[in-house]
């Protein structure tokens, strides 16, 4: 595993969940998107919410110096998470009183290797002041990996905005008060809500943010390009002299020449090379080619192809959030311009701000952009009913579209649905949370 790559969770298992419930969840990690249904009452949003709160708060938000943790609220026997390598973390609530005086919850904390043994544990007693163990914080960043800042996309009622919006950002996010997003660790909570549609202003800040941040991605890309090309260009005439390699044969360089051709009108499409870079190569001249010329035009897509790569990444996900974007939006088309960030085009061809979209267009916007391009690999996204905040046509597409972005993402999805719009054809990808309750204690 590289140091920044995280580790998958294989499973989440919850015992005894207000006392009533035993819930077990498999991740389809091929697939990447795991659908949780079931009645209204079962656990569905608050083993989210569990989940949440044991990644991105230290003692899962349980110490004496956190804000109360869903993990002390909510009654449960254990929390159970397993991982792809096959270590797992439990959490066991050892409260011996009422759950309404806080002083006697007690939890245990501990970690198990592969073959079941304790590798580490812990115990806290709610509301004390405790430095976090070392295993438990290391485990928490996946073992030291370097985590994304990926986001919290919230929608909230603007009377309640700017008091939450600081909750979240602790009053120094780029954008002050308005900017609503958390840095969230290896796990990132979306949660969707019925409150009124907040101010232009507010969803102004996010789709600007969105726009700005592309700028960058695509400056840092194309500065890559370049310097992957200046060395290359400034060798390639020694190394020519001195490639010793297999010769492309003509087919072979006729197929490769298609795809750089292809290739390079794809990233001048979405604005990544001028259209002065993107001529397009006659096949026809390598009919008749001498081996000399075979061994220059092999090393010329050979190096083409290394320059390439500083921009299929940026490419890819670009290309992907265009399209979904574009497949929804009605009468608009949104594009890419480097000095700018998104742009939107009407039909006429006349372009206007991004900020002019509708707030639910750009809620849209905001959240596939997050997805897509702020979420580190094998992050584990848990989103809450999103169809919420979708009407009917835009929750049929939802998931065809977020089984597009874990692709190119490689994220992992868990969500919490009762839509069967959003399901679709796509019940292989249902784990159900059973209602009914079975004979436990907390």
């Amino acid at each position: 595993m590289s140091e920044t790559e995280l580790l998958r969770i294989r499973q989440i298992k919850v015992d005894g969940l207000f006392g009533l419930y035993n819930h077990c969840i498999d991740l389809n990690l091929e697939e990447r998107v795991t659908i949780l249904h079931g009645p209204n009452g079962v656990g569905k949003t608050v083993l989210l919410r569990m989940v949440n709160s044991l990644f991105n708060r230290p003692w899962g938000g349980l110490a004496g110096n956190e804000e109360k943790s869903v993990l002390a609220e909510i009654p449960f026997s254990e929390l159970y998470i397993l991982m792809e390598d096959g270590r797992a973390i439990t959490i066991t609530n050892k409260s011996s009183t009422d759950l309404k005086t806080n002083k006697a919850w007690k939890f245990r904390f501990f970690l198990t290797s592969k073959d079941r043994k304790v590798i580490a544990e812990d115990e806290l007693l709610f509301g004390t002041i405790k430095r976090e163990p070392a295993w438990l914080r290391n485990f928490r960043s996946m073992f030291n990996a370097n985590l994304i800042d990926t986001q919290r996309l919230s929608r909230l009622a603007f009377d309640d905005f700017s008091t939450k919006a600081n909750a979240v950002t602790g009053g120094k996010g780029q954008y002050g008060a308005h900017n609503v997003f958390q840095n969230a660790g290896p796990v990132t909570l979306i949660v969707s809500d019925t409150s009124p549609p907040p101010p232009k202003g507010y969803m102004l800040s996010t789709v600007v943010d969105c726009s700005e941040d592309l700028q960058l991605r695509i400056r840092d890309a194309l500065a890559s390009y370049g310097q992957q090309s200046q060395i290359l260009d400034h060798t390639f005439p020694r190394r020519v002299l001195r490639f010793s390699g297999d010769l492309l044969d003509v087919a072979e360089l006729k197929a490769s020449m298609n795809v750089i051709d292809n290739k390079r009108e794809e990233f001048r499409r979405i604005n990544l090379l001028d259209d002065s870079e993107t001529s397009s190569f006659d096949l026809s001249t390598l009919n008749e080619i001498e081996d000399t010329e075979r061994r220059v035009m092999t090393l010329y897509v050979k190096d083409t192809e290394a320059k390439f790569k500083a921009l299929e990444d940026i490419a890819n996900r670009i290309i992907g959030l265009l399209n979904i974007l574009n497949a929804k939006f009605v009468h608009k088309q949104i594009k890419i311009k480097r000095e700018i960030g998104f742009v939107v085009e009407a039909p006429s061809g006349l372009e206007f701000n991004i900020e002019h979209l509708s707030s639910g267009e750009q809620h849209e916007m905001v959240l596939h952009y997050d997805l897509l391009f702020k979420a580190q690999k094998n992050t584990l996204v848990l989103i809450d009913e999103p169809e919420l905040s979708l009407h009917l046509a835009w929750q049929k597409r939802f998931l065809p579209d977020l089984l597009e972005i874990v692709k190119i993402a490689k994220i992992d999805v868990l969500l919490a649905t009762h839509s069967p719009y959003i399901v679709g054809d796509r019940s292989d990808l249902m784990v159900s949370l059973d209602a009914e309750a079975v004979d436990v204690s907390v």
